[in-house]
């Protein structure tokens, strides 16, 4: 609450209803009055062995005067005389759920509130030098409003200036509810007088004190009441030796642990407790009241204080002296050589009981000293982080502002408070935020300049660190999550993520309290410069080769190879030898082999088989290509170039292509391994699906079972695959291109799959042929593979890098084979891995896979039928054969010379062949042509496409054909045919093969 605009009272205490108003309209007063929910309501209970126990009396002595008694000196409310003198007793003594209680008959009690408006709106910062002690003089005023203006009794809880917010209300159906409005002037606030709220709930007896205990002089802090223990000793001069030895906290929790109310955080040496007098409080339960061991306490005394109201002014000794009356504990563990008596000596010089050193410090001060002001402030700052800090300022402000010794002048030591307070507060701030800074999180305070805060926030989001949080990858802010299996993933970070992200690492500070982080500096900063944030191009969970070749082993992120390791729980991959030995490395290869081998590699199809021939140093090129397909990702950063496709290739379902992949690929990257997807059926799905893929940074991209209907021909595909350092495409949601790195090793597996002539020239094929009509029928296997792969991945990755590890110590031999075309670094490196192990057959079935590649296309077949014709033996015998797209009318035979003299044509004696006929005999539909295929299925090309065929056919111009001996055995057919156009007459435009010498590859 900062400003008030009415003071209000809440009324429970007996004062009639009607009696109140009348005083209210004698006053001439303005306000509004309304009954609250239990008004009119008879009865009370009064819990049996406190009346007893607060009187000090026996059953046999209680009786109606005993109780008026109680209720008039002893209760936690305070009640009218009037009210007190209509009770009557129903029952002595009964029992109810609580306990036993005293049942009485009472007058109806009303219940209502007052509320005064204010003639001047009161700020209620502006009543003292600090927020407590203005809260302090807002309640005064409120007590000295229902005391020395109305002279009733209220419920000192009203004193709160929130209480204003709760508003009238009243039972269902209730009848005797009642609100006015008394016509009036609003109140002056200044011609209310105070009185101490403290000294009211103490002071039972309002009429017998004089002024000066009315305003609280008879109440100052640190006056102390005398007490005794159950045997009458004084706690008093107990205390005088014990104050500064007495472990009250572990005495309790030893001896009271039913008592003991745990709110959380509690410091050491401090419980809270169940209040000795929580009887008097409005509420019971709760964590108000807290014991101190003089151990841990700041002034080196034990205390204990409770916060409710009715418990304000309460000495400690009295709490104690309670709680040794009700039993808590035994009077002699206050003495004598009890456990909970720190050693120490007695004190040596009588100070006035339990002066806190603070006061004594201040007593010493005089007028005159010219230190004085430093000397305060000294204490001040001593005493305000106290506990007791409340009650230190007015006992110290009381010495230093006395008249018989004034050192300063009250406003003057209220400014020095205030400014040291407000300096330990700007302290405490600065240090919570020191604090925070080690622990990453820095302050933002939203009143400097708006650019200043957003450059701010950029450097120290992009802050070279250790352990990054965001990251860079393929133009997107990322971050890592994990998923339900504690898997961790790159996640691209939209503004709502990277929103939270800021809070996490600052404290957005207005006003002294940390705000949520605006959203114009969360779009400032987001937009920014991406590059600033460390580049990531994969999570990975065991080791690999980074870009310097040196083995990633420990944990974090590793900026020269943009990757983050974060360790996979639960598997060990056992060390890799710097250098490994003939033998380690044979044990590497063997335990490889002997997990693999019951796949069928080329076709061998028993597991020995496999064994023998790759022991035995013969070339097994698809067991080379499924190890290629682990080794890739390990030494992937140090490729420098594209990588090719492992196609595992089979003729029959079920014959085991994708489980070789899966599971090579777990043995090498763990969870990482290679998940399969479909290929999809469109061009444009492909793209977005390798742009989705890529940002994932996943090791692998792996499209599973290929189709095999027709030809696999994506040329997206084609150019992912050969993309280096990064590919161009569409990302889903995203209408501009994108660029991303595309660095994944490529998986493939197919049944008779035959790809594009493009795909296959980018493929390392593993061909599996069990030679069996039902592959999935085989029996026999040494290994549960969907067991044994999870149960020993960490043993076979290790296989892996001592395979690297290997060739490394070798110093890095290059394959020295015919590298794949486009793919040299890729099979140079990985080729020497195999080679330096003793694996022999890398690249070994390129001309299995070329076949693989070998459906040709509708140009290649024309192609074909055309050498077919231009070699045909009907052509040994003519000068040469030419080729019309519609007809095979022969071009002119005889042409004039420039003289005009007929002589004969270039063309002369020439064969013609027409290209549409050949297309029809050999049924080739030639896409976009015009074609049309009559109901036995043949293909026929209608008048109606001759236009069609033209331009398809002139569009073919230059077009290269190899025969080589996969093509035809007699070498002087084999040659490099080139389509090319002959010349025009008439008819049309008349095309040629030339026949060029193969180039070697």
């Amino acid at each position: 609450m900062e400003t008030m605009y009415a003071m209000g009272i809440d009324i429970d205490a007996g004062a009639a209803l009607d009696d109140v108003i009348a005083m209210v309209e004698e006053k001439g007063l303005f306000a509004l009055i309304y009954t609250s929910h239990s008004h009119g309501k008879r009865g009370l209970q009064l819990k049996y062995d406190d009346v007893l126990r607060k009187l000090k009396i026996g059953p046999d002595e209680l009786n109606l005067t005993q109780v008026q008694r109680y209720l008039r000196d002893f209760d936690k409310n305070r009640y009218e005389e009037s009210f007190i003198q209509g009770i009557e007793i129903l029952h002595i003594k009964k029992q109810v759920k609580d306990g036993v209680v005293i049942d009485l008959d009472t007058p109806p009690l009303d219940k209502f509130r007052l509320i005064f408006p204010l003639k001047e709106p009161v700020k209620i910062v502006d009543l003292a030098g600090t927020h407590a002690d203005a809260l302090d003089c807002w309640e005064d005023a409120i007590t000295g409003l229902a005391q020395n203006m109305f002279g009733i009794h209220f419920d000192t809880s009203c004193t709160d200036p929130s209480r204003l917010f709760f508003t009238a209300r009243h039972p269902k159906n209730a009848d005797d509810w009642y609100c006015a409005i008394v016509r009036g002037d609003p109140l002056d606030f200044k011609d209310v007088k105070p009185m101490k709220k403290s000294t009211y709930t103490k002071t039972r007896i309002t009429g017998d004190m004089n002024a000066f205990e009315i305003a609280g002089g008879a109440f100052e802090e640190g006056a102390v009441p005398q007490c005794v223990t159950p045997s009458g000793k004084s706690l008093n001069d107990w205390h005088y030796k014990a104050g500064k030895r007495f472990q009250l906290a572990d005495l309790l929790e030893d001896y009271c642990s039913d008592r003991i109310r745990v709110s959380g955080g509690e410091a050491q040496g401090h419980v809270h407790i169940e209040c000795p007098f929580e009887s008097e409080h409005t509420q019971e339960g709760g964590t108000a009241t807290m014991a101190v061991n003089a151990l841990d306490a700041q002034h080196g005394y034990w205390t204990i204080f409770c916060h409710h109201d009715s418990c304000q002014g309460r000495h400690k000794l009295e709490f104690l002296e309670e709680m040794l009356r009700q039993g808590w504990f035994d009077e002699d563990l206050l003495f004598g050589d009890s456990v909970y008596l720190i050693e120490g000596e007695d004190e040596e010089e009588l100070i006035e009981l339990d002066e806190h050193p603070l006061v004594t410090e201040a007593r010493a001060i005089v007028a005159g000293d010219l230190k004085a002001t430093k000397k305060t402030r000294a204490i001040i700052r001593k005493a305000l982080p106290d506990t007791e800090a409340d009650s230190l300022k007015g006992q110290i402000r009381a010495l230093v502002t006395d008249k018989a010794n004034r050192v300063f002048d009250l406003s003057t030591f209220n400014k020095m408070w205030k400014e040291e307070d407000d300096n330990r507060a700007e302290d405490d701030r600065e240090a919570d935020r020191a604090e925070r800074r080690k622990l990453g999180i820095e302050s933002v305070v939203l009143t400097t300049p708006f650019r200043d805060r957003c450059e701010n926030i950029y450097r120290l989001m992009t802050k070279a660190t250790d352990a990054p949080v965001i990251f860079h990858h393929n133009g997107l802010l990322v971050d890592v999550q994990h998923d339900e299996d504690g898997n961790a993933r790159m996640k691209e970070i939209r503004k709502d993520r990277f929103k939270y992200h800021l809070e996490r690492r600052f404290d957005f500070i207005k006003e002294d309290e940390s705000k949520p982080a605006p959203m114009d500096e969360v779009n400032n900063v987001f937009h920014r410069d991406r590059n600033g944030y460390p580049a990531l191009h994969r999570i990975i969970e065991s080791p690999v080769f980074g870009s310097d070749m040196s083995l990633i082993t420990e944990p974090g992120y590793h900026a020269a190879s943009g990757l983050l390791y974060r360790p996979r729980e639960g598997v060990e991959v056992p060390p890799v030898p710097e250098v490994p030995s003939d033998k380690e490395v044979t044990q590497a290869v063997g335990e490889l082999l002997d997990v693999l081998a019951d796949f069928p590699f080329d076709g061998l199809t028993t597991r020995d088989a496999v064994i023998e021939a790759v022991t035995g140093g013969e070339n097994v090129p698809s067991f080379c290509h499924a190890l290629s397909a682990g080794l890739t990702p390990l030494c992937r950063a140090f490729i420098n170039g594209p990588t090719p496709g492992h196609l595992a290739r089979k003729d029959k379902p079920r014959t085991g292509a994708t489980k070789l992949l899966s599971n090579v690929s777990q043995m090498a990257m763990l969870n990482k391994m290679g998940r399969p997807q479909s290929l999809p059926d469109s061009k444009s799905e492909v793209q977005k699906t390798l742009v989705a893929s890529a940002d994932s940074g996943a090791p692998f991209i792996f499209f599973d079972n290929l189709p095999d209907s027709g030809k696999v021909d994506f040329g997206e595909l084609a150019a992912a695959m050969s993309a280096w350092p990064g590919y161009t495409g569409r990302r889903l949601g995203v209408s501009e291109l994108v660029d991303v790195k595309m660095d994944a090793a490529w998986l493939f597996t197919g049944n008779r799959t035959q790809l594009s002539s493009e795909l296959a020239s980018r493929m390392l094929l593993i061909n599996l042929d069990p030679k069996m009509e039902s592959p999935g029928d085989r029996d026999g296997f040494k290994y549960n593979l969907d067991e044994h792969i999870p149960a020993n991945a960490g043993r076979y990755l290790h296989a892996f890098l001592v395979l690297v590890q290997n060739w490394k110590a070798k110093g890095c031999p290059m394959w020295n084979g015919k590298p794949l075309g486009g793919f040299e670094a890729h099979s140079r490196i990985i080729g020497g891995i195999l080679d330096a192990a003793g694996v022999m057959g890398f690249l070994g079935n390129r001309e299995q896979m070329q076949e693989v590649g070998r459906v040709d296309a509708p140009e290649d077949m024309l192609m074909d039928a055309l050498i077919e014709a231009h070699l045909a033996p009907r052509a040994e015998s003519v000068p040469g054969t030419l080729f019309r797209v519609w007809g095979d009318e022969k071009p002119p035979q005889k042409t004039k010379d420039d003289s005009g003299n007929m002589v004969d044509a270039p063309f002369k004696g020439y064969r013609v062949v027409s290209i549409r006929d050949t297309l029809m005999d050999c049924g080739i539909a030639l896409a976009h042509s015009g074609y049309m295929k009559v109901d036995d299925g043949k293909v026929f090309y209608p008048d109606a496409a001759k236009t069609n065929l033209a331009a398809r056919v002139g569009a073919m111009a230059g077009a290269v054909r190899e025969w080589r001996e996969d093509r035809h055995d007699d070498k002087k057919r084999q040659g490099r045919y080139v389509f090319q156009r002959a010349g025009n007459d008439n008819k049309g435009t008349l095309y040629e093969l030339e026949r060029l010498d193969l180039i070697e590859r």
